[in-house]
């Protein structure tokens, strides 16, 4: 797994920070916490990756678990749900109910 803190983490299998990881190809998880401004970074990296990814013609996909940022809540988490919700790579989503 990748970690914000791989320094602390390396003992536990970190395998360093997911903001300078080479993901090519493959398949990823991503439960980041929930704080808006790391999402939204963590959104910006990705589509960078699936850009590559596209234009080398490999597989990559992530699969990415965050709270449904929607009505009440902060205007930049707001934000940043919208932002994933418009991604081009999004190919799915699942709202669990409570």
């Amino acid at each position: 797994y990748w970690s914000r803190f791989p320094e602390i983490e390396k003992l536990f299998g970190s395998r360093g920070s997911f903001f300078t990881a080479d993901f090519k190809s493959g398949s990823f998880e991503a439960n980041p916490p929930f704080c808006p401004q790391l999402v939204k970074r963590m959104l910006q990296r990705m589509e960078h990756l699936l850009e590559e990814a596209d234009k080398h013609h490999r597989p990559l996909q992530f699969v990415v678990i965050v709270p449904t940022w929607r009505g009440r809540q902060a205007a930049d988490a707001a934000e940043t749900w919208e932002q994933l919700n418009r991604s081009s790579f999004k190919k799915g989503y699942l709202e669990l109910q409570k």
